[in-house]
């Protein structure tokens, strides 16, 4: 049997979830870069994990791209995409990933927290 004091409990879940929130962004960075346009210089590339920060009250983690044309590639659905990709390639590629995310941040938290 584990067991942890709470503050030792409290530490171990924001590991997990640091970890667990990462690990889900690669994953849907993974799903996301096939789906990105290929119209204009090199979107697919320009797509960055943010990783979770321990340190910040708040945990986050996501894609990101610094691509001036990133949004417009997103958001707009009436481009169109002869290249290849769509529109909202990030937004579907996190719903279509929605159950491996699950997975994988319960993965961390067993990893970190133990149990069965």
């Amino acid at each position: 049997m584990i067991r942890y004091s709470a503050a030792q409990l409290v530490q171990r879940a924001r590991e997990a979830a640091v970890n667990g929130l990462t690990d889900s962004a690669q994953r849907v960075r993974a799903v996301a870069v096939p789906r990105t346009p290929l119209d204009e210089g090199d979107l697919r590339s320009s797509l960055e994990v943010v990783d979770a920060d321990i340190n910040q009250p708040k945990l986050v983690s996501g894609v990101v791209s610094n691509s001036p044309y990133a949004v417009r590639q997103h958001e707009d659905m009436d481009l169109n995409h002869p290249g290849g990709g769509e529109a909202k390639f990030l937004e579907n590629a996190a719903i279509d990933a929605r159950r491996e995310v699950a997975v994988l941040m319960a993965k961390r938290a067993k990893k970190e927290i133990g149990g069965r």
